[in-house]
């Protein structure tokens, strides 16, 4: 790969974006230039993602171009991974190596360590060990919400305009959508943290049935700490509340004073999933609803924040 690639639009980015052999010539350059070489045999594609990520035996290269801000969300990665380094006690890849492809500064990327194991969705986890997991991520998530937040980018950075259609592109019960300018005028002040923002079922990973990593921090910023339950308990724990009970425990989740009542704690997790589907990227945060409850019948996003998030 001698120039930098070009894609006339999303669709010739997306064919592409896990070719091994179209990004074959540009990896042993990378794998090359941070005397890599031993794990070029051993490289294939990453699933999922909206970069081209490429795994071998002990390391992840994530190449960054094409999407709207690439360059924003290559520098705000970065920024994420010397934040986590600072405390070894964050089971996150370490940053091995970063730059760029090309001279012009083109296709920046990032060589991180490979975490062990397999991710929450392809594992085979009996009710008990979901626990464990998610005990043991709450308590990561204690201390990554415990990060300083400087130099890390505010969620006001990819937040979209208009929150009202961003929500119209996902599964949100359209009844509701009237609704959402109101309900989010309503929400108590953000207690902002520094938080991860995309804990799927991808991106947490299990060896020998404990929790091994969490990958992936492209989407992490400054943000109310709600937002973080958004892919979690939508995703990960397929709306358990038993689950969601176990991880807020956990991590020490605070109630807040101005929570008046136990019913604020659901209001704000359900304004901040509103605003994580605002995010900037084309999921669903809302997919699994028409699967897990009659949407046609519910009226408020209250009684939505209620069925969700009310524990």
């Amino acid at each position: 790969m001698k120039s930098p690639p070009k894609f006339v639009d999303n669709s010739a980015y997306r064919a592409k974006q896990g070719d091994l052999e179209f990004w074959k010539s540009a990896l042993k350059k990378i794998v090359k230039r941070h005397d890599l070489v031993q794990e070029l045999p051993t490289i294939s594609a990453g699933v999922g993602g909206t970069h081209p990520t490429f795994i071998s035996d002990n390391c992840a290269i994530k190449l960054f171009g094409h999407i709207p801000r690439h360059k924003e969300k290559f520098f705000a990665e970065c920024a994420a991974h010397l934040r986590l380094a600072t405390d070894p006690k964050i089971c996150a890849p370490r940053m091995l190596a970063k730059g760029h492809l090309f001279e012009d500064g083109s296709w920046p990327y990032i060589v991180t360590a490979r975490i062990k194991g397999q991710d929450w969705l392809d594992a085979d986890l009996t009710m008990p060990q979901r626990h464990t997991i998610a005990q043991q991520l709450g308590q990561q998530i204690q201390r990554i919400h415990a990060l300083p937040v400087s130099d890390i980018a505010p969620v006001e950075n990819w937040l979209q305009p208009n929150i009202v259609d961003a929500a119209e592109k996902s599964s949100l019960p359209p009844q509701l959508l009237p609704q959402i300018n109101d309900f989010m005028s309503k929400l108590v002040l953000p207690d902002r943290v520094f938080v991860h923002g995309d804990l799927f079922s991808r991106h947490v990973f299990i060896h020998e049935n404990k929790l091994s990593g969490i990958i992936d921090w492209g989407d992490a910023m400054v943000a109310d700490r709600h937002l973080e339950l958004a892919k979690l308990h939508l995703d990960v724990f397929n709306c358990d509340k038993a689950l969601l009970a176990t991880f807020l425990n956990a991590a020490n989740w605070p109630m807040r004073p101005d929570f008046a009542k136990q019913a604020n704690f659901a209001r704000q997790a359900m304004g901040q999933a509103l605003i994580r589907q605002a995010v900037g990227g084309p999921h669903d945060t809302f997919y699994q609803l028409p699967d897990l409850f009659p949407v046609e019948n519910i009226k408020t996003l209250d009684e939505l924040a209620d069925l969700l998030f009310g524990i």
